[in-house]
């Protein structure tokens, strides 16, 4: 929460991880080809001043969230636990999508 509020208050370069919707923000693009097209994600963000409005709306936007960082280098650990993480985030994703349609 201490971030969110820094980040409101103007304060740049405030990376923390983010659950989101990774289409139209700077680096969400490479970030879901990486991932075999998930669209929502919580990799580690650069916060913009507006995220806090944006992050209670569930919606993400470009000033809000600056920009989405790459995964980096994992392990081979780290892979073969993003590669289960991924079709439990799917089913789970589609859910969400589901409900929302419906409400």
């Amino acid at each position: 929460m201490n971030s969110l509020l820094r980040a409101h208050r103007g304060e740049t370069g405030i990376v923390e991880s983010t659950y989101l919707h990774l289409g139209g923000i700077p680096g969400g693009d490479d970030l879901q080809k990486e991932l075999d097209g998930l669209p929502y994600f919580s990799p580690q963000t650069l916060l913009g001043v507006s995220f806090i409005a944006t992050f209670m709306y569930l919606q993400s936007k470009p000033d809000g969230a600056s920009k989405l960082l790459p995964l980096g280098n994992l392990t081979d650990f780290e892979k073969g636990v993003l590669e289960k993480a991924k079709v439990e985030l799917r089913k789970h994703i589609s859910r969400g999508i589901e409900f929302a349609h419906r409400s």
